[in-house]
This record gives C-alpha cells, structure tokens and sequence, in this order.
C-alpha cells in the first residue's frame, strides 16, 4: 500500500490467456466497507468514502495498440461496467487511477473482462 500523490498515474494492467471479444469491463474499487459503524443514526464522516478512487480510465489493447473506452471523471460508485457499443478484439485491460477521493493509494480489488 504505496502512497502517491498523484503527480503520475497509478495504473494497473490484466493481460488475458488469450486474444478475445470483449464486450464490458467491470471494476471494483475499494470503498472501505469493512468500516466499523456503530450507529446507523451517526452521520458519516465523509460524503464520499476517500478510499474510493475519483478519476480513472480504461483501455484495451488492441492490435493497433491501447484504445480508450471510458474516461470516467467524479466516480462514486464502487462497482463500475463499461459497456462497449461494439465488441472490441483485445489481449489486455488497463485501468489507469488518476485520483481518489482523499485518499493517497490507488485501490482496486478486482477487474473483469466479458467477451461480447
């Protein structure tokens, strides 16, 4: 659990066994849920959990290289599909974090790839 201010993107890649058309994306982030809540009256402390991740991007790489196919901006949730409009032929997934809600680590617990 390395910090980082985010002057450069942290970045996780997924290289799959084998080519394929895929069809969506889907990525869990972490959202603190282990968070101990004693009161359900109590107010949060924070609007957006901080762990959550804010900013990010996700890409294939296709033969002609990296295509982008979300650019998401203000993030809330923490389980995210990306649909694609037509099934993209490709041999890697990378999600690149480019802010959290506070928090300085990117965290993502787990990438998906559906073939269309």
């Amino acid at each position: 659990s390395r910090e980082t201010g985010f002057a450069q993107p942290e970045w996780l890649e997924v290289t799959l066994a084998r080519k394929a058309k895929l069809g969506s994306v889907e990525v869990l982030f972490d959202a603190d849920l282990d968070r101990h809540l004693t009161n359900t009256w109590v107010r949060a402390p924070h609007r957006v959990e901080p762990d959550l991740v804010k900013d990010y991007d996700v890409e294939l790489k296709t033969s002609s290289g990296w295509q982008k196919i979300a650019e998401v901006r203000g993030n809330h949730q923490r389980r995210r599909v990306h649909a694609l409009d037509a099934a993209v032929e490709a041999e890697a997934v990378r999600v690149t974090v480019r802010a959290t809600n506070g928090t300085p680590r990117a965290q993502i617990y787990e990438v998906r790839a559906y073939e269309e």
